[in-house]
């Protein structure tokens, strides 16, 4: 039979097989699954196996289904099974294996021979098509290579001459088989042979699927190399196959997109279990009435750490709690924006605090922007009040009115009176870069605002934290920054104005002040990280 075979393709036979294979092969590449583990070139291939049952009302219908598609059963499960690898994979065109038996002549039913050739079948899955619509694609494809299934793979491989690597099969890595002969039970005088299980097999590939078809419905067997997958892995692979088999054979008409690949256990695992972020975290909706507490129950503690002066718990709610009052008395409450023109500083807290307690949200004003961003930026929030600096106040964007928070002994006392506050109402507006456009103003509510930090202050922060502040409030890093160590009872650490950009100056401020953590970009932090003088910042 090999002379003959040799022979016969030599006639002409070859070249047009080899034609065909050429065009359906043409740019296509062994599919690449996400593993569990990197491979190891050179490892052995530790075969592992996982055994599942397609029900009998499953099975019935999924050759029902074929029949009136004109289709077999392997051509319709070979489609669920490339909706399934495209699905964990992203890809539209899903190369795969297959075998087939080969014996397509009478003359050589009665030999005994493995006439088995592997054959590579390609599936297409863009434009989203319905799952009749890939099954007759499918069709087509194994109509094909069932046309052309008498070209040895090895003549395929040699003349295509893929990117090889070592113990990995050229085109593929995923394989497919359909098992539909019958086996008989062996009879064997005074035993009884049955087979078992034992959970391992040789495997050549990283994946195969096997369908055993029985006279009770189908049975599907995953072989797989479990150096790359762990079983837990394949058995949920086998879980999404079984729910796509039946998600495509009940709504055969939907687009793939469609159809679900979770089934009702996982679905909910995925959406509720692990989504469940009612979290019963310390505090209100409040920042700054956390912070009152903290200040209330520890007035002496250090709250602002700056170049100028030490500002305790007690004396930052004390200025706070004063300037909120002369906001309060310009109209300041709910809804209202006041903008924030100051440099880092205890002032920039007091005022910050301020505003939030007198009911307004707050505007970043950063000095060291440009004059027209600031000026646009008052105008577009339609701010009234502003809140700077004496030193600060002659370059600052023009408002209705200005409110110096260094000018405190000349405010009057603050009032008992709380402004009717609700965690929906905003707590500080933030705009964009307006690098894709127009800058637009991204306002954020005080219930948003206590969420995140509530996360930190009890996870991340404590009492003995020291942060090194050094943000510019335009950017919500800031917000951690500044609020996260005071609804904690920490410390915030601030450099002096321009210091931020002064990497020996900011390794001295985090040594000498025992700074416990600190926000920096990658590339900044790759520069200090570089610094010899790092290693005394050990309190990080």
């Amino acid at each position: 039979f090999a002379c003959w075979q040799r022979q016969w393709l030599a006639s002409g036979v070859l070249e047009t097989q080899l034609t065909y294979w050429k065009r359906r092969l043409a740019g296509a590449s062994a599919l690449e699954l996400p593993l569990d583990r990197p491979r190891r070139r050179g490892a052995p291939r530790r075969g592992r196996r996982l055994k599942t049952e397609l029900p009998p009302d499953l099975s019935e219908r999924l050759k029902s289904f074929s029949r009136k598609e004109g289709a077999t059963v392997f051509m319709t499960l070979l489609g669920a099974f490339s909706l399934l690898l495209s699905r964990y994979t992203g890809e539209e065109d899903v190369v795969m294996g297959s075998i087939i038996a080969n014996r397509t002549r009478r003359e050589i039913e009665g030999l005994i021979g493995f006439f088995v050739n592997t054959q590579v079948l390609r599936a297409d899955l863009s434009g989203d098509p319905d799952f009749r619509r890939l099954v007759a694609r499918m069709r087509e494809v194994t109509a094909g290579a069932y046309a052309h299934q008498d070209l040895p793979f090895e003549r395929l491989v040699d003349e295509l001459q893929p990117a090889r690597d070592a113990g990995q099969t050229p085109l593929f890595r995923v394989m497919v088989v359909l098992q539909n002969t019958p086996l008989e039970a062996a009879r064997l005088s005074g035993l009884t042979v049955e087979p078992v299980d034992t959970g391992e097999a040789p495997v050549q590939f990283d994946l195969t699927l096997v369908v055993n078809e029985a006279r009770q419905g189908f049975s599907v067997r995953f072989e797989y190399d479990g150096n790359l997958f762990d079983a837990s892995t394949v058995q949920r692979l086998g879980e999404h196959f079984r729910t796509l088999v039946r998600g495509a054979l009940e709504a055969p008409a939907e687009p793939l997109s469609h159809l679900g690949l979770l089934a009702p256990a996982e679905r909910h695992q995925m959406l509720r279990e692990w989504n469940d972020d009612r979290v019963a975290y310390p505090g209100g909706d409040f920042v700054h009435e956390r912070i009152a507490e903290r200040a209330a129950a520890a007035p002496d503690r250090t709250a602002v750490v700056s170049p100028d002066m030490v500002l305790s718990y007690g004396e930052l709610e004390r200025r706070a709690a004063r300037l909120a009052g002369r906001l309060r008395g310009l109209g300041v409450g709910p809804e209202s924006l006041v903008g924030i023109y100051v440099e880092r500083s205890p002032e920039m807290v007091v005022g910050l605090l301020a505003i939030l307690e007198a009911g307004g949200a707050y505007l970043p004003l950063d000095p060291s922007y440009p004059p027209d961003r600031l000026a646009f930026m008052v105008e577009d929030a339609a701010v009234t009040v502003l809140v700077t600096e004496r030193r600060l106040a002659s370059a600052a964007p023009a408002a209705a009115c200005t409110v110096l928070v260094d000018d405190l002994p000349g405010m009057p006392a603050a009032s008992g009176v709380r402004p009717d506050l609700a965690a929906d109402h905003p707590a500080y507006v933030i705009y964009t870069s307006g690098s894709t456009g127009r800058p637009k103003g991204v306002v954020v509510s005080h219930r948003s605002l206590a969420n995140r930090l509530r996360f930190h202050a009890t996870t991340d922060l404590d009492r003995e934290t020291r942060l090194l502040q050094k943000t510019s409030i335009s950017f919500d890093v800031s917000l951690l920054e500044i609020f996260g160590p005071l609804m904690a009872g920490g410390s915030m650490v601030q450099p002096q104005p321009g210091g931020e950009r002064d990497v020996p100056y900011l390794l001295r401020l985090i040594a000498t002040e025992r700074a416990t953590h600190t926000t920096f970009p990658p590339s900044m932090l790759a520069v200090l990280l570089e610094d010899p003088a790092f290693a005394a910042c050990d309190s990080l």
